[in-house]
């Protein structure tokens, strides 16, 4: 083969190329996850399964660019299992995962099953001459259908997200390396797939004749940049984890009692009342907000009580999360730095740190949260 006609076949096949070249690295990604860190098998698995079906849709794009059957589409009833398994690995970083529960995803994968089958049925089914319904009219049903049902998972992602959101900020004073940005940064990225897919999609359906196989580069790429970033961030952010072990660990049968108990029963009980001021004297006492990282259950070791029992005391009786009471403290601690003149030889940057924070951008944002105004111009109107 001469190299002009390697350039011809290069040309007209580079998107059939990158797709497959993308599906096999998304593979091997999916292997990698497979086996890290090794003691979250859950977790890992739920991921590994979400990258092999990424690497799926890939190759089943193109390869139903070639084949001529229509019922070949069916291979597409399992595009659901990417937010399923979106869905069930959000939920396995804060929480065991009841798979009891989980069996009605099935059902979705199915009735796409059926579905896709009726449609193509409809679409080759004829009455004489002719079909009785329209390309058009399929084509509109077919992806009114798969909008349908990625509105309904990507309303359960963002259900996921705000209980694993809720669940750091009950158990941490600091969001540093908890991956909470990434897990949101995958659901973003995502969101960004599924919504070029409906366009580069919506586009080849409206104008077929303008439509080329250099439209599905775009996917292609996007596709195996995601794998890439999920494979890496996830590797290195193990801390993410902190809260599935937290949650994970076996506790009393009591916590059962006082979980489920009506919240006015909960602030009216001796022993929470009593715990949140023990809560509130040790932290003031053993400036224990200056501890970056600080979590709940450290708290609770420290003071010799039960992580949930801590948890419970302050959400009932002190009205707040744990990641907004130290917050709280470590805003007062700044508001006293940047009024003590000895300590003008810190920068605001440098307050912040020596208050608890460990960025400038949580300092900032806690401080104007509950003063309403910037650490820069609290200290220019205290000094």
């Amino acid at each position: 083969m001469e190299l002009n006609e390697i350039q011809y076949f290069l040309k007209e096949n580079i998107t059939y190329l990158f797709s497959y070249l993308g599906a096999i690295q998304g593979v091997i990604l999916a292997f990698i996850v497979l086996n890290y860190p090794h003691q979250h098998k859950t977790s890992n698995r739920i991921l590994a399964v979400f990258l092999f079906i990424l690497a799926y849709l890939l190759v089943i794009a193109r390869i139903s660019e070639l084949v001529e059957n229509p019922f070949f589409r069916l291979v597409y009833c399992l595009r659901f299992f990417a937010p399923i398994a979106l869905v069930l690995y959000i939920q396995s970083l804060y929480k065991k995962i009841n798979w009891k529960k989980q069996y009605w995803h099935l059902l979705t994968i199915c009735l796409d099953f059926l579905v896709l089958f009726s449609l193509i049925v409809l679409k080759i089914s004829t009455i004489g001459d002719d079909p009785i319904w329209s390309s058009f009219q399929v084509g509109v049903l077919s992806w009114g259908w798969f909008i349908f049902i990625y509105l309904i998972y990507f309303r359960l992602i963002i259900r996921s997200l705000r209980a694993y959101r809720e669940k750091v900020f009950r158990n941490f004073s600091t969001l540093h390396n908890l991956g909470l940005k990434w897990v949101y940064q995958i659901y973003y990225g995502f969101l960004g797939l599924i919504v070029i897919d409906v366009l580069v999609g919506l586009f080849s359906f409206n104008f077929p004749n303008s439509y080329s196989p250099y439209h599905g580069l775009v996917n292609t790429i996007t596709y195996t940049i995601f794998m890439y970033f999920v494979t890496i961030r996830g590797k290195l952010n193990p801390q993410i984890y902190q809260l599935r072990i937290l949650e994970s660990s076996p506790l009393p049968v009591s916590e059962k009692e006082i979980k489920y108990s009506n919240k006015n029963i909960l602030e009216e009980n001796k022993e929470l009342t009593l715990l949140s001021l023990q809560v509130q004297k040790i932290i003031k006492e053993e400036k224990l907000y200056k501890e970056m990282g600080l979590s709940v259950n450290e708290l609770a070791d420290k003071i010799g009580s039960q992580t949930y029992l801590v948890s419970q005391a302050i959400n009932s009786c002190l009205g707040k999360n744990f990641y907004e009471l130290i917050n709280r403290y470590r805003v007062e601690e700044a508001k006293s730095l940047l009024k003590d003149e000895t300590m003008n030889y810190l920068s605001i940057v440098g307050i912040g740190f020596e208050a608890g924070f460990n960025s400038k951008t949580a300092f900032n944002t806690s401080f104007k949260k509950y003063t309403g105004v910037t650490p820069s111009e609290f200290k220019k109107n205290n000094t």
